[in-house]
């Protein structure tokens, strides 16, 4: 059973809002409401949150960007806690200290104003470093877990603060030990960067911007890739050989220019989106034998998405 939050030591601890519309905040501008929603503006105010939420077992979930979060019930019964305000960035040599909430562009930025590059594959990612963090993000053959030096993070368990070595969190396609469930959370991460020139910096974000542009509905709302690859091919070679781009269910629909994006059109709701999810599994099932896996984090809506392959 739920417990209620204790309002007084929530005020002293952060700010927050009742019923917040979580679509105002989604990449793909649908969504529920948030019962509470907290927005932290330091790692102390966060751990000190999380450590009262804990105490009284209430359920939370943190979010970043937003960009890969698709939250389908009415109401989630429970916390919403964004890391956006948690913002720094420093350096140390070659190496960059950033907090969860800095997004993977504004790192590369400050790092390409210092003059160090390597990573121009993450530039044009959506989203902060501690979601990247959790889901091993990753474009053009270049994952976050390959510039993280350091991650510091908060045990649910005990509530303590310690650094892990990147390889702890046993990272791997799309996925790490948070993603599969483990009550950690991010609270920043130290990104190792090469010494570069300016242009050469420009050139391949440019080159990566290109092909991004090209290849993906980019401006339109969407939560980015849906599924993960099923055995190193992409979902979405699977959903256009079923001609299945631009198929729609009620607002949403498969990008006409990526079929493994799901986009969405004013007045769609996250159950459209959810259906539409459940209609691609089970057609690319029924097809190919493929039992496609979501890349996007998906919070309620188990009503829904009911996935036949499971039987």
């Amino acid at each position: 059973m739920k417990r209620e939050l204790p309002i007084a030591a929530l005020r002293s601890a952060c700010e927050y809002k009742e019923l917040f519309d979580l679509s105002r905040i989604s990449t793909m501008r649908v969504g529920g409401l948030a019962r509470y929603f907290f927005k932290p503006v330091s790692k102390e105010e966060l751990c000190r949150l999380l450590d009262i939420l804990d105490e009284v077992g209430y359920p939370y979930k943190l979010i970043g960007g937003a960009s890969n979060t698709l939250f389908c019930d009415d109401v989630y019964e429970g916390a919403v806690i964004s890391t956006r305000g948690l913002g720094s960035i420093s350096r140390e040599g070659s190496s960059f200290l950033c907090e969860a909430g800095v997004s993977l562009a504004s790192l590369l930025s400050y790092a390409a104003g210092c003059g160090y590059g390597g990573a121009e594959q993450l530039w044009h990612i959506p989203g902060t470093l501690g979601g990247a963090v959790a889901g091993n993000a990753g474009a053009h053959g270049l994952e976050v877990f390959d510039v993280l030096e350091g991650v510091y993070i908060r045990r649910g368990l005990d509530g303590r603060c310690v650094e892990l070595s990147p390889e702890l969190l046993e990272p791997s396609y799309r996925t790490t030990k948070i993603k599969c469930g483990a009550d950690i959370t991010v609270l920043g991460a130290t990104v190792g960067l090469d010494f570069s020139n300016a242009e050469d910096i420009l050139r391949q974000k440019r080159k990566f911007a290109q092909m991004r542009a090209k290849t993906q509905p980019i401006g339109e709302p969407s939560l980015g890739s849906v599924f993960k690859r099923s055995d190193g091919v992409s979902a979405a070679f699977y959903i256009d050989k079923l001609g299945l781009k631009g198929y729609r269910v009620g607002g949403a629909a498969i990008s006409d220019k990526h079929a493994g994006f799901i986009v969405a059109e004013r007045g769609a709701s996250p159950k459209d989106v959810l259906r539409l999810i459940a209609i691609i599994k089970e057609k690319v099932h029924d097809a190919f034998g493929i039992g496609l896996e979501c890349e996007i984090d998906i919070v309620g809506g188990a009503d829904v998405l009911f996935d036949r392959t499971e039987k």
